[in-house]
């Protein structure tokens, strides 16, 4: 059965957001409501990144989280997280996150963070734009407005749970974010019947 989590942050400003919602786990970092939205407040100082995820649903491995972008920085990035431990809770966790100008995905390990497409940004994203990063295997696949615009492949880490991140702190932020188990239809089969047709003749003799 699918797990789908949602929240639309419609706290009151300044509030933490474990305190506005306990279903959220800090990874690394903190993270508060703001006029309706989520932003990020404090970064861990060795990886300069913050995340959290959902904690009150389990999730299969392969995941998805979105959000409506609310606002973006030149210099402050803000992000979606797949694959969270918030069960250790450790600062363990995939986050692709937005510039003005550009984007990027990060992986986060134990607190060690390094960029997997350094050399090769991602579109950046517009504020009101729909997006959705998706782990599926080893597979990283990142959408706006349903259209794909990234692939990364990475095996770091195995599981977790969706959330959200930044890249330092400050004013951009997310709204309406969603998280859940990807959806996997079984494959349609298609039968071919072929009918015969056979005409049969009575021939009736008068004797």
């Amino acid at each position: 059965m699918g797990v789908v989590a949602t929240d639309n942050f419609a706290g009151p400003n300044n509030t933490p957001l474990p305190t506005y919602d306990p279903s959220w786990t800090e990874l690394e970092g903190s993270f508060e409501v703001y006029l309706s939205a989520v932003r990020c407040d404090g970064f861990a100082i060795g990886s300069f990144a913050a995340g959290a995820a959902w904690n009150a649903d389990p999730f299969d491995d392969d995941q998805y989280s979105e959000a409506t972008v609310d606002a973006l920085h030149a210099s402050v990035g803000i992000g979606l997280v797949v694959r969270g431990d918030a069960d250790g809770p450790s600062a363990t966790y995939y986050m692709w996150y937005s510039y003005t100008a550009n984007g990027y995905i990060d992986k986060v390990v134990n607190g060690s963070r390094s960029t997997l497409n350094p050399l090769d940004p991602i579109t950046a994203w517009q504020v009101g734009d729909r997006v959705r990063f998706t782990a599926e295997g080893t597979t990283l696949t990142c959408y706006i407005n349903d259209v794909e615009v990234k692939q990364i492949v990475d095996a770091s880490i195995a599981s977790g749970a969706p959330g959200v991140g930044c890249l330092l702190s400050g004013t951009p932020s997310l709204d309406d974010w969603e998280g859940g188990n990807l959806a996997s239809a079984a494959p349609t089969a298609t039968v071919t019947v072929t009918v015969t047709v056979t005409e049969t003749v009575v021939v009736t003799v008068m004797e």
